[in-house]
């Protein structure tokens, strides 16, 4: 269920704003580390869980998180 709501909502909010701003990895990555704890939390895993399980593809058992810094390219 969360992430079908991430899916849907949050990642197209994210996509459409970030177009116009040019940030570091670094800072996408303060930004973006409450949406993961959030969406670690409601998945039933803890939230130092390592996050390159959390972007990896659902072919490798990860949970195909997208970080903010590749929404911007």
């Amino acid at each position: 269920m969360f992430f079908l709501s991430y899916e849907s909502v949050l990642h197209p909010q994210l996509t459409y704003q970030l177009a116009a701003n040019s940030l570091s990895f670094d800072e996408c990555d303060k930004m973006f580390k409450p949406v993961y704890n959030t969406l670690l939390h409601a998945s039933g895993l803890q939230r130092h869980m390592n996050r390159t399980l959390v972007r990896a593809s659902k072919q490798f058992a990860g949970l195909q998180i997208t970080h903010m810094y590749d929404f911007h390219g």
